[in-house]
């Protein structure tokens, strides 16, 4: 992970974390432009998207990152509550 994708992470989390949704999304999409593959970053740009009220994209999300890891906890727990909020 290079210095720029998690100071990007970072400040995804810390937007959200403080309710700023919208500012989270755009941090973790540029960290995931980077790497694809970040887990954390998938599941929080999901998460960000739930609070916003995108349902649908929240769910592509998680669904992307469970094709290279599908035996991931978190993201099979994240896609659940998701399915589940339908």
């Amino acid at each position: 992970m290079s210095l720029a994708q998690l100071d990007n992470y970072t400040k995804g989390v810390k937007a959200h974390n403080n309710g700023l949704f919208y500012q989270a999304i755009e941090y973790y999409s540029s960290a995931l432009k980077e790497n694809p593959r970040h887990v954390p970053a998938h599941i929080n740009l999901s998460s960000s998207l739930f609070h916003v009220g995108e349902i649908t994209e929240a769910q592509l999300v998680m669904s992307d990152i469970l094709k290279p890891y599908p035996f991931s906890i978190s993201a099979n727990f994240n896609i659940g509550m998701l399915l589940k909020k339908e």
